[in-house]
């Protein structure tokens, strides 16, 4: 899994997911090339299972803005 951060307050004001290394959130990551970052606005923002939210460095493939994942096929899907 990961490492909750709460940032509430702050200008980033939310609460995200650092993943760990070989967790699926980091397999996520790594199938679209995406990098993690903090989260801030213009950024990918992934939510998850439970509401979790990962977010990341947007590239030419996956645009900044909302996007859901299926846990059971580790695919994007733009909100």
């Amino acid at each position: 899994m990961g490492r909750l951060i709460d940032e509430a307050g702050t200008s980033t004001s939310g609460k995200y997911i650092v993943v760990d290394r070989d967790s699926p959130g980091f397999l996520l990551l790594d199938s679209y090339g995406l990098t993690q970052t903090r989260c801030r606005t213009d950024v990918v923002r992934i939510y998850g299972p439970k509401n979790s939210l990962i977010c990341a460095i947007p590239t030419d493939s996956v645009p900044a803005g909302v996007y859901t994942v299926d846990p059971s096929t580790l695919t994007l899907i733009p909100q």
